[in-house]
Parts: C-alpha cells; structure tokens; sequence
C-alpha cells in the first residue's frame, strides 16, 4: 500500500514539476485544485461503504481498556498516552527524528539544486527517483527487515540509514552527494516507514488505546517531525550547509542507536 501510495505522489510530482516549467507555477495551481475535485468526485462515488478493521485487543489488555476508558474521558487519555515511557521514547528517538530528516528531500534539496543550476523538471526526476526505490524495494525490503532482524533492529536500522544519508551530504556537499544522500534516504523510508507503524502499533499503550486512534497520534507527531524539520533546516544552513546538516545526521544516528536501550521488544519480536 505504501509503494503504490509513493508511485501516486511521485507521478505527481514529475507531472507538476514539468508542467511548472511549461506554463508557470501559478497556473500548475489551477491544474491542482481540478484534479483535487476529480479525487472527491472519485472518494464520494467508490468509496462510500470502505470500512476499517479494528486492532484485536488479547483478554488481559481489553480489561485493562475497559476500566480506562470507564473512569477517564478522551482528554484525559491522550494526555495520559503521550507521556508513557515507551511512546515518549519512540517518538523522541525515532518517529519525530526521521521525519525531521525527510525534510531534507522535501525542504533543503530542491533549495540546493536550484542554486546549482537545476531546472525544476530535473528536480522533479530526482524526486522520482526516490519513489522508485520505494516502489521497487519497498515491499521487499519491509518483508526482509522484519523476518531476519526483528521489529526493534529494523527501526533502529532505518532511523541509522536515515542519519546517514545525512553524513553523506555533510561530507560531500556536492550535487552527487547530495543526490545519493537522497538515494539511501529512499532506502531508509522503503522500510522505515513500515516498521515505524508497526512497532507503535504494537506497543501495549497503542492496544489499549485501539488501533485508529494510535494511528491518528502517529500521524499527528509525524507532521511535528516535518514542521520541526523545516526550522531545524533553516537553522543548519546558518551554520553551513554541510556542517549543520551533518549535525542533524549525527544526531539523528546517535538517537537510533541510543533507541537499543530503551525500546522494548513488541510481540512481533
């Protein structure tokens, strides 16, 4: 689901960023809120009646959930959730991290290939790219990380790649570099994305709490990550490009690593 999400967003990007050159990135808007009311139209006529799947809770977390949610309301469990130990280790170490550094692809890249004399068409190929090995490794390498290395070493892994691909461009900082930093950040996400969700959840906090509304605090804190993203760039730069982004691949390996202690073993493990 996720390789076909990515090859959606990709064949977007390449057919916005080739229109962009073509007739202006203004008019690339109107071409964007057409196809937006195409995919309303498209959501209201064939996806009425989708329905979701609920996270099978075992007897002892359910009881535990059922006396929760009789003494406390929503508010209060939230609150609750977002200050236990193993999320706020997750989401300090790995989540919020790793999608701080996919800022670099989204944020900083296109910046840095402008002023290198990239056309906005060639940018958009880059990004394609990325998809790519998304698309083509993704499933693969999700399937491959979890079966030999566990739902633990596989996140730790991916936030590692993610760092990484980082260092690569601090060392370079090149157009190549730069290019194969976004090369081995396609590789990190091809899985990490997958693992991320399923250790989260995975976790007892996110079984007792049910599995939408997990997801949903997921995806709340990823949009953290990505705004935090945006500064912490910004701040980098001021630094210099290499050095600053260097720091926050350094940074981002580090918090992967000190992840070991601290991450629990899930019942994927």
């Amino acid at each position: 689901m996720m390789s076909g999400a990515i090859a959606g967003i990709n064949l977007g990007i390449v057919f916005g960023a080739n229109l962009a050159d073509k007739i202006g990135y203004f008019k690339v808007f109107y071409v964007i809120a057409a196809l937006g009311f195409l995919g309303l139209l498209f959501q209201f006529l064939f996806m009425r009646n989708y329905e979701t799947k609920e996270y099978e809770l075992d007897e002892e977390d359910n009881k535990e959930y059922e006396s929760i949610t009789e003494e406390e309301s929503d508010e209060k469990l939230g609150i609750k959730f977002f200050i236990r130990k193993n999320v706020v280790v997750f989401f300090l170490l790995i989540l919020i991290p790793a999608f701080l550094c996919y800022m670099y692809l989204e944020y900083y890249f296109p910046l840095f290939a402008e002023k290198q004399g990239l056309s906005t068409s060639v940018i958009g190929i880059i990004f394609s790219l990325y998809g790519l090995f998304i698309v083509y490794f993704g499933p693969s390498m999700s399937t491959f990380a979890e079966k030999y290395f566990g739902i633990k070493m596989a996140t730790v892994l991916a936030s590692a790649l993610t760092g990484f691909s980082l260092i690569i461009f601090g060392l370079t900082g090149n157009i190549l570099g730069a290019i194969f930093a976004i090369l081995v950040l396609a590789i990190s996400d091809s899985f990490g994305e997958t693992v991320y969700t399923t250790y989260f959840l995975a976790l007892k906090e996110s079984r007792q709490i049910g599995k939408s509304v997990a997801a949903g605090y997921l995806e709340f804190t990823s949009q953290i990550g990505k705004m935090l993203g945006a500064l912490a760039f910004a701040v980098a730069i001021g630094f210099g490009d290499q050095l600053g982004i260097g720091f926050i691949g350094i940074l981002t390996l580090l918090m992967g690593l000190l992840f070991l202690p601290f991450g629990i073993r899930t019942i994927k493990d």
